[in-house]
């Protein structure tokens, strides 16, 4: 895997609005791919609504902007 864009990185990423260049990592899009793979291709936000159908895109554990520090978390549990 090629290298990973560290979480002070995805700050600056942010603050400039260019999180794009994190997407089109060649780590993230690696990740992303193998992370799909492991959920066997289905969607896991479908999943959650009883249906069923195919992933397109790896959506992060909580929203990238307001939590970059979760970027590359496969899982999360909420404290509250």
């Amino acid at each position: 895997m090629s290298k990973k864009i560290t979480i002070d990185e995805i700050k600056k990423l942010i603050k400039i609005n260019r999180l794009d260049i994190f997407y089109n990592s060649r780590y993230w899009r690696t990740f992303s791919k193998q992370e799909i793979k492991s959920q066997n291709y289905e969607c896991q936000l479908c999943k959650r609504k009883g249906k069923v159908s195919r992933a397109k895109i790896l959506h992060h554990v909580k929203h990238l902007k307001e939590f970059p520090e979760l970027a590359y978390s496969r899982f999360y549990v909420d404290s509250n």
